[in-house]
């Protein structure tokens, strides 16, 4: 098992602003606080570095989705808005404000494809089975299908906001549209 680094999101930062080709292990190192012949040992490669930082960085994001599904007096709209906020939401600085956010984001999404952990059907059912407890649904498969839809509306919201903030003000849109039958 490879020992935390603190500064994932700064390691994925450097990625954004210089690509994958030009982020140098010098640079990747400070960001990791650590020695650039430390990440080659414990990492391999860039490539290796990378694909540990993406399913850390992932890992984090289920944790704190998931609180925020699990979080007393919210109502499931508020959970359920917190949740993707937390989960696709945070994405949108990097992707838009970044030279090289588009990149890590494929990357990202092919390091998840060959990972050993799927964290986004673990989200996925998460989110599903809260759904379901918040009678939202009919029942689990039911809470299955509407966690689809919203997962892809998310995905694409992502895409489309330039801000966390307008991403936020969607995704609201995107629940009050979907829940409104819903009990």
């Amino acid at each position: 098992m490879v020992p935390t680094i603190m500064n994932v999101n700064e390691i994925l930062k450097i990625f954004a602003q210089y690509g994958f080709r030009k982020a140098s292990m010098e640079d990747l190192a400070r960001a990791a606080d650590m020695s650039r012949q430390g990440l080659y040992k414990r990492f391999g490669s860039k490539d290796g570095l990378f694909a540990w930082a993406i399913e850390s960085f992932m890992q984090q994001c289920l944790k704190e989705a998931q609180a925020e599904l699990n979080k007393e007096g919210a109502t499931a709209k508020e959970a359920l808005l917190a949740a993707f906020a937390v989960w696709t939401g945070r994405h949108v600085p990097m992707l838009h404000t970044t030279p090289h956010g588009m990149e890590v984001m494929d990357r990202a999404i092919a390091v998840l494809l060959d990972g050993s952990v799927d964290v986004e059907s673990d989200f996925y059912e998460k989110l599903a089975q809260f759904c379901a407890a918040q009678k939202l649904t009919a029942g689990l498969e039911q809470a299955r299908e509407l966690v689809f839809a919203l997962v892809m509306a998310s995905k694409g919201l992502m895409l489309k906001s330039q801000t966390e903030e307008a991403f936020n003000q969607g995704m609201e849109r995107i629940l009050n549209v979907m829940l409104v039958a819903r009990p």
